[in-house]
């Protein structure tokens, strides 16, 4: 089960101890410096490998695919493991300490493969990368909004746009889209993010997006497209 606690008979014990105790091993090492800003990382860095190469070493040695001896968990198990042992232990609240790693580690574990089990745990994660967003928003990190961001979108099926109970976190995740890549200028796929919207939206929803693709064409001078696309927002 993906639930299971990769470290054997510590189940319920804290991040932090589990920390310490490799820490205590020179396995890694206290960071002095930088301890109270994250500066786009997902984590203060208050501990480090001592040289970048046992890092690689120490990764290297977890198996990329499923190996013979089944009680060893591949990367993609193991990134997935740590984050169910965060989310489950620290909760997944924007005041949790761990939000933020855990998202991570849960979005490398399915990017390695590991297979979400059902819709329950999908939106789950979803909103785990909203919520985020919207921590790498405050601390100003704006290469880990667009992470997330995207990884959530990635989450969602055209079916979610149905289901009422999430509905307004689709259109949330949407409108996060369309802001990110005017921002980034890639029109093509902002087009692609208004398209699904304009679709699938309640009307009052529609003009949300549209209103802010004409304030980004007039910030640009481009009064034309701005004007063009406020008249389709008023139809």
């Amino acid at each position: 089960s993906n639930e299971e606690c990769p470290i054997p008979n510590q189940r319920f014990m804290a991040f932090e101890d589990v920390i310490s105790s490799v820490v205590g091993e020179h396995i890694l090492e206290e960071n002095s410096s930088d301890n109270d800003s994250t500066h786009g990382e997902i984590t203060p860095a208050w501990v480090k490998f001592p040289h970048d190469r046992l890092r690689q070493l120490i990764y290297e040695m977890v198996p990329q695919e499923n190996p013979d001896d089944k009680n060893i968990q591949t990367r993609g198990q193991l990134h997935y493991s740590l984050g169910i042992l965060l989310r489950n232990h620290y909760g997944q609240l924007l005041t949790s300490p761990y939000l933020l790693l855990a998202t991570d580690q849960l979005n490398q574990g399915v990017e390695c493969g590991v297979a979400i089990e059902n819709d329950y745990e999908r939106l789950g994660l979803v909103h785990m990368n909203v919520s985020s967003s919207k921590i790498a928003r405050k601390q100003s990190a704006d290469n880990l909004v667009v992470r997330f961001i995207n990884k959530a979108s990635q989450l969602l099926k055209p079916t979610d746009w149905n289901k009422s109970d999430i509905y307004p976190l689709v259109m949330e995740i949407h409108n996060a889209m369309v802001e990110i890549e005017l921002h980034q200028e890639d029109y093509e796929k902002c087009q692609g993010c208004l398209s699904q919207i304009m679709k699938y939206a309640k009307p009052e929803d529609k003009v949300t997006a549209l209103n802010l693709q004409a304030r980004h064409y007039s910030t640009k001078v481009d009064f034309v497209q701005a004007l063009a696309i406020s008249r389709r927002a008023l139809e």
